[in-house]
């Protein structure tokens, strides 16, 4: 059960993890009465997410970090043989999309992410397409695209 005990403590576990959002006030929304908006988009993941796993991860013990860590291993490892697999077929690549409209700072630590991931994985570059778009707020998706012809 969430007790005000819960929240104080996570504020005190992820002082040093997520950042301070105040309120904005977001005028012309409605007439009749005032709106604030939280902009959590400003935390360093881009999301609220990073509070609630951030804590959920702190509160982990010695065994559960094994054991997670362990199925997140399993999980990556299938995952890299299923996307070799997929990328043998010459007609199979990669599609970033990510928000054009985040700060460049946020959209620059995004994809040194990516690229360390996938130096590491040994992904062929020639088959990865990066889109900025403009009508996507916080993307940052991966897809996997079948063409019907070979890329260039």
């Amino acid at each position: 059960m969430l007790t005000l005990d819960k929240i104080y403590h996570a504020s005190y576990v992820l002082k040093d993890v997520i950042r301070q959002t105040n309120i904005v006030q977001a005028r012309g929304i409605c007439d009749d009465c005032d709106v604030y908006l939280k902009p959590e988009n400003l935390q360093i993941t881009g999301s609220f997410k990073v509070r609630g796993s951030g804590y959920k991860i702190s509160q982990l013990t010695e065994e559960e970090k094994a054991r997670e860590d362990a199925k997140k291993a399993a999980q990556a490892a299938e995952e890299r043989m299923k996307a070799k697999e997929k990328a043998k077929e010459e007609k199979t690549y990669l599609q970033i999309r990510l928000d054009a409209t985040a700060p460049i700072e946020l959209q620059r630590k995004r994809l040194n992410l990516l690229y360390t991931i996938f130096m590491n994985n040994g992904v062929d570059f020639s088959k990865v397409d990066t889109v900025f778009s403009l009508t996507e707020p916080n993307a940052f998706i991966i897809r996997t695209l079948q063409l019907k012809q070979n890329l260039p």
